[in-house]
């Protein structure tokens, strides 16, 4: 399982980098590490949504040599229009395009205990894909997202509780807040199905109130947060607090193990 703290407590810190060109994506990878990211997301719908790409090849090409250079594992997020992301693909395209990574992944040789794919739980194909990376032995991020506003517990909890129906992967839910009372009850409707569950599983959040899930989900258990390395404008849309920032309230004593 890729997302595991390294020299501190609580959830693994997590930074998407959002380079088009696999150089790049490298070259930060590597600054983000160095910083004090745990796990590094590429998001590969950055690029697809650039060059037009109709296969991740020039992607996973990459990995071998990032994976030398890198001493934390690789998250590779493909996210489409649909679920808030760059990728604006046509039906069965994201199956197709995860499909040929994998294939890629497993002629390369690489060590796939290193790396983590995100799978959207709404794709037609999601169990196919899900049971092949678990066959490939990747880490497998089960992504939902609620962007409902305002958000409702009830909803909230029946999403996080269909996510932990497909064994063997880390379910993990989006939410858009708003307000300081939507984001509480993100996070206590989270600690409340986690609890029960007992398994790994991922609160994330966007939306003008997205700062106290990012710090307030370490506190409820989830497996990771996501924070911007640099302050751009991508990280600023996505809500994210500074690596320096997280680290500094993990170390703080208030995080739960």
């Amino acid at each position: 399982m890729i997302f595991q703290a390294s020299g501190h407590s609580g959830s693994a810190v997590v930074t998407a980098l959002y380079e088009t060109a696999s150089s790049a994506l490298i070259e930060r990878s590597a600054a983000a590490s160095a910083a004090g990211a745990d796990v590094l997301e590429w998001r590969l719908d950055y690029g697809v949504s650039t060059h037009a790409a109709l296969s991740l090849d020039d992607v996973a090409a990459a990995i071998p040599q990032a994976l030398d250079l890198l001493p934390h594992p690789l998250l590779l997020t493909l996210r489409t229009a649909a679920n808030g992301g760059e990728a604006d693909l046509m039906p069965g395209r994201y199956s197709v395009m995860l499909a040929g990574l994998f294939d890629s992944l497993m002629r390369l040789g690489v060590d796939r205990s290193r790396i983590g794919v995100d799978i959207e739980f709404s794709q037609k194909n999601m169990q196919t894909l899900v049971d092949s990376a678990l066959d490939l032995g990747l880490t497998v991020m089960l992504s939902a997202r609620d962007s409902e506003s305002p958000l409702d517990p009830d909803v909230l909890q029946v999403m996080l509780e269909d996510l932990l129906e497909v064994h063997g992967v880390v379910p993990a839910l989006k939410v858009h807040v708003t307000t300081d009372e939507e984001a509480q009850r993100a996070l206590d409707v989270f600690a409340r199905v986690r609890s029960r569950a007992g398994r790994p599983m991922i609160l994330a959040a966007d939306g003008s109130a997205a700062r106290n899930v990012t710090l307030g989900a370490s506190r409820v258990g989830s497996a990771a947060t996501w924070a911007r390395f640099e302050n751009t404008q991508l990280d600023a849309l996505a809500g994210e607090v500074s690596v320096e920032e997280t680290l500094a309230f993990l170390a703080s004593g208030s995080a739960s193990e």
